[in-house]
């Protein structure tokens, strides 16, 4: 049958305890009590039990075979396996030892440097538990040592579990409940902590107010000595405060710290300060000239700034909490004296809520997030996890900059690669907080026109003007501006421009721009060209350049107000191939040129396929006006 709690609390109001290990069905539990009792608990003097809904507590002394021949003071707390299940599975025994060095089969290791540290009684600690999935020996040794803490300012005693490593004990006792302590003050009364009250000094002057009327909560401390006593250090961990006071819209919660110090380290720094005070004292006195004594005083501050620093390497302080600034949250590490908040934003932070709601949550990757607690600004980068529609545009390995101070301020910067015909573009995307819009810029240095025309079609719902289909764009940059009532694309260029089979210029296309509402585009290109001799200071004729606005037209229109008169045949020239003489044998008929035009329309693509056709043939229509408004029509194709 079962050993049940039931049959523990009988046993114990009746005075003694004793268990056989064949009554523990599990082979762990029983190898306890087989290797360290004898086979048998023997508990006797036993108190009133204290039972709770995941165990039964007897007081009482424990017969140890190890230990000696006398009953040891004990406490066994019996675990049961649930609330309604009243089967007892398993125990922990802890027992005071008569003695600081245990004889085997318990660890050996002497834990007589902890008495030296003003612990009351060594103990000894057997974990008689079924083992859980995964675990090993090592993981929970089934026997460790220990020593118990009793202060007045602490409501219970204390239990520090030992182990020895490379020469170095330690002992460590953990409080998952939590261990209130009067003030921060206390701390130091920790065994191995002397000095960790300081932690105070650690925070910039205007945050150590909220330190006075601090209870700290004990969570873990942890000592660590050498075998000769010589060296020890502590490490300890508090709950500062459930909530931080901070501005409005921000809060740290579940404020802890992590305190390690070096009393060792602390005692040599403060003799070392002393002597030096000494010394710098009975230098002053000796110094007579005024000029000296300014000298030794600037020496001194800078001195005392050294010391400053090295004072803090026998106190450290680590704080964590959880930071919600507006609608953003993140476990963080809290910097000191800067007082800068470090952490990992995490799927459901609200970042995406506070930048920008219509980026895709599911792409959220690893964001670092830094915040300042005394300035209120905040710092966020990172690389989400997947490629973004941003402003329409389809952006891959998109990195993440964002910067604010809560609702004022807010930018949010996002760089990537977007994809046009094969070309791989750079694009960068900021957005603004007031419009609630996205301005995505984006350069190329060489690109095919009808590449980012079809882009263009495929993301802002309309193609540019087909007349330039040929062009290839050198140094392209555009801008996509999206906004909840319209979206723009603008560009600018530079490309090689064929005017005739034998002529070709560079264009500056100065706006090659689409604007979006709705279902409606409306789209407009316009640039300007110079043509002239090579070796000329400066150019013949200087065109200015409009495309026909729809952009399936093949039609573009140039237009060159001469300033200086020029005849008709100078005017010619550079557009016709050399052996080409329109005016050859006539009179110059027509007086000096104030204006020409160009119109130009480029073979449609369906007609590529019939070159025999007369409409598969580009063809430039020129005309040129004089002042007294006479025209020349000469219309060239091929």
């Amino acid at each position: 049958m079962p050993l049940s709690v039931d049959t523990i609390t009988e046993m114990a109001r009746a005075g003694s305890l004793r268990l056989q290990a064949d009554q523990f069905a599990d082979p762990v539990v029983s190898g306890v009590l087989t290797t360290y009792l004898g086979s048998e608990l023997k508990f006797l003097e036993s108190l009133e039990p204290e039972p709770t809904a995941e165990s039964v507590t007897v007081r009482g002394r424990c017969a140890v075979p190890g230990l000696g021949l006398e009953p040891c003071p004990a406490v066994v707390e019996f675990l049961r396996a649930d609330a309604q299940d009243g089967t007892v599975t398993g125990f922990v025994l802890t027992v005071d030892a008569p003695q600081w060095r245990l004889p085997q089969p318990f660890p050996t290791h002497d834990l007589s440097p902890l008495r030296e540290l003003g612990a009351q009684s060594p103990v000894v600690v057997l974990h008689a538990v079924p083992a859980t999935r995964g675990e090993t020996g090592q993981d929970r040794p089934p026997a460790v040592s220990g020593a118990r803490w009793e202060r007045s300012d602490i409501t219970e005693p204390v239990l520090f579990l030992a182990s020895m490593r490379d020469g170095v004990l330690t002992a460590s006792a953990g409080f998952p409940d939590g261990l209130a302590l009067p003030a921060l003050e206390h701390l130091g009364h920790l065994p191995g902590c002397t000095g960790a009250e300081a932690l105070s000094e650690r925070f910039p002057a205007e945050w150590r107010n909220c330190l006075v009327s601090v209870r700290p909560t004990l969570r873990e401390v942890t000592v660590s000595c050498s075998s000769d006593g010589k060296q020890v250090s502590g490490e300890l961990e508090i709950d500062l405060a459930p909530r931080w006071p901070l501005p409005e819209g921000v809060t740290l919660g579940a404020v802890r710290a992590r305190i390690a110090v070096d009393p060792t380290a602390r005692k040599e720094a403060k003799k070392a300060e002393e002597t030096e005070e000494t010394a710098e004292a009975e230098k002053t006195e000796e110094t007579e000239e005024i000029g000296k004594a300014e000298e030794n005083e600037e020496a001194e501050e800078t001195e005392e700034a050294e010391e400053s620093e090295e004072k803090k390497d026998w106190l450290s302080v680590t704080l964590t909490g959880n930071l919600t600034a507006y609608s953003l949250s993140s476990a963080v590490t809290v910097v000191l004296p800067s007082m800068t908040a470090k952490g990992v934003l995490a799927h459901d932070s609200g970042f995406f809520e506070h930048m920008a709601s219509d980026l895709r949550k599911s792409t959220h990757g690893e964001l670092s997030f830094q915040y300042d607690l005394q300035k209120g600004t905040y710092d966020i980068t990172g690389k989400l996890s997947a490629a973004q529609k941003i402003a329409g545009v389809q952006v891959a390995n998109v990195t993440v900059k964002a910067v604010g101070d809560g609702d004022r301020k807010r930018e949010l910067t996002l760089e990537g690669r977007l994809t046009v015909g094969e070309t791989e573009i750079k694009a960068t995307a900021k957005r603004s907080q007031k419009a609630e819009s996205w301005t995505l810029t984006a350069e190329a240095e060489s690109i095919a026109f009808r590449d980012i025309s079809a882009w263009a079609e495929q993301t802002m719902g309309s193609g540019l003007p087909a007349s330039l289909t040929e062009l290839t764009l050198q140094k392209l940059s555009f801008t996509v501006v999206s906004t909840a009532e319209e979206r723009t694309f603008d560009a600018k260029a530079t490309a090689e421009f064929p005017l005739t089979a034998d002529l070709r210029t560079t264009v500056e296309l100065a706006e090659l721009k689409i604007t979006t509402k709705g279902k409606t585009s409306e789209v407009s290109a316009n640039g300007s060209f110079a043509i002239g001799h090579v070796d000329a200071e400066s150019p013949l004729m200087k065109f200015e350049l409009v495309a026909d606005k729809d952009p399936k037209s093949t039609s573009w229109t140039a237009t060159s107000t001469l300033e200086t008169g020029m005849t008709l045949s100078q005017a010619l020239a550079p557009l016709l191939p050399a052996n080409a003489q329109p005016t050859a044998g006539l009179p110059d008929l027509l007086p000096p040129l104030k204006k020409l035009s160009l119109r130009y329309t480029a073979p449609k693509a369906t007609d590529r396929t019939a070159p025999e056709t007369a409409e598969a043939a580009a063809s430039l229509v020129l005309t040129a006006e004089t002042p007294q408004e006479a025209r020349a029509v000469l219309v060239v194709t091929g």
